[in-house]
C-alpha cells in the first residue's frame, strides 16, 4: 500500500527568545496552532528555520523539541545536510536517533556533474535510517538535472521532494513522471494553485502558517474542482505577499514571525544577522492583515 506523502507542508520557524535562545513555550504553541489544521507533515530547520545560523548544539535541542511537541501527531522532517556526504550521513544517523521521521538532504555543491549527484544521495539513502526528502534549490545548491531526479524517484527511500523554483516545464515533468509512490512538493507561497493544479502532491512554503485558512482554501478548491474560487484564494495571498513589508533577510521567515506573534502564537525574534520587523512595520503587518481580510473571517474554510 503506498504512503505517499500528500498535501500541504508548513516550513516551520524556530522560536526564539531576544538573546537567541531556544523558547520553548513558544515551541508548544506553535504546535498546539500548526496541530488546528490538516497539514501533512512539518518542514524543520532548513533556510527558513535558521539553520545556517544556529550551532549545531542548538539545532540538535530545537530538534528535540519539534520532536517532543509534534512527533505522533505530524511527521517531522529536518534538514540534515552538509556540504561532504560523510558528514551528512553522520548528521542523519544523529538526528534519527532523536526522532525525526525524514531527513531534508540539500546538495550543497554548485557545478558537479551528474554523476557526483547521484553518487551523494544514494550514498545517503542507502545508510540512513530514515527516508530522505530531497531538498531541490539552485539558489542555494547544486543545479541538479530532472532526469536524475526522476531515476532517485524510485528508490524505496527516497520518498519526496521539494520541487523549488518557477520553471513550470521542469515542474510539469516532475509531476508527471515521477515514481508514483514518490511525492514531488511543489514549493512558494504564491505558487499553490499553479502546482497543486499540475498534479504534484503537494505544496510547502514558508508563509504556509501565516495563512493556513487561505492556503487549505487554495487546496480545497482545486481538489473540488472549483478553479474561480482557487484563484480567488491565491489572489489574495499574492497580495499580501507583494505588499507586505520585506525585511530584506533573503527568507520570508522573519515575516512569517511577525504574523505569527500578531497571531499570538510565537514572537518575531530571529538570529543575527537577520532582523525581525520593527514596530512600524509590525503595524504595517497588521493593517495590511485587516485590509486584505488574510485571516479568513466570514469565509466557508475554517480550522477543524
Amino acid at each position: 500500500m503506498s504512503t505517499k506523502v500528500r498535501g500541504l507542508v508548513p516550513v516551520v520557524p524556530t522560536p526564539l527568545l531576544a538573546d537567541e535562545a531556544l523558547d520553548e513555550e513558544s515551541f508548544a504553541q506553535l504546535a498546539e496552532f500548526t496541530l488546528r489544521y490538516p497539514f501533512a507533515a512539518i518542514w524543520a530547520l532548513a533556510s527558513a528555520g535558521e539553520d545556517q545560523n544556529l550551532p549545531d548544539d542548538v539545532i540538535d535541542e530545537a530538534t528535540r523539541l519539534f520532536v517532543k511537541y509534534f512527533s505522533g501527531k505530524l511527521p517531522v522532517w529536518v534538514k540534515t545536510s552538509h556540504a561532504g556526504t560523510r558528514e551528512t550521513i553522520e548528521r542523519t544517523r544523529r538526528m534519527s536517533g532523536l526522532g525525526i521521521n525524514a531527513a531534508i538532504v540539500l546538495f550543497e555543491h554548485k557545478r558537479l556533474s551528474t554523476d557526483h549527484v547521484r553518487r551523494h544521495f544514494l550514498d545517503i539513502a542507502e545508510q540512513s535510517p530514515v527516508p530522505i526528502v530531497i531538498y531541490d534549490n539552485g539558489n542555494r545548491g547544486g543545479e541538479v538535472d530532472v532526469s536524475l531526479y526522476l531515476e532517485l524517484s524510485a528508490h524505496p527511500n527516497i520518498i519526496a521532494m521539494k520541487a523549488g523554483g518557477s520553471d513550470l516545464a521542469r515542474l510539469t515533468r516532475l509531476c508527471l513522471f515521477a515514481d508514483p509512490d514518490f511525492s514531488v512538493l511543489t514549493a512558494g507561497g504564491g505558487q499553490i494553485l499553479t502546482g497543486l493544479a499540475m498534479g504534484a502532491a503537494g505544496h510547502t512554503a514558508i508563509p504556509l502558517l501565516a495563512f493556513p485558512e487561505r492556503a487549505f482554501a487554495v487546496a480545497e478548491a482545486v481538489q473540488g474542482g472549483d478553479l474561480e474560487r482557487a484563484r480567488a484564494e491565491q489572489r489574495v495571498i499574492n497580495d499580501f505577499i507583494t505588499r507586505m513589508p520585506k525585511l530584506q533577510n533573503r527568507e520570508v521567515h522573519g515575516e512569517v514571525k511577525c504574523v505569527l506573534e500578531i497571531r499570538g502564537v510565537i514572537n518575531r525574534h530571529v538570529s543575527a544577522p537577520f532582523m525581525a520587523a520593527t514596530e512600524p512595520q509590525k503595524a504595517e503587518f497588521e493593517k495590511l492583515i485587516e485590509q486584505v481580510d488574510l485571516f479568513c473571517k466570514d469565509k466557508r474554510w475554517r480550522a477543524q
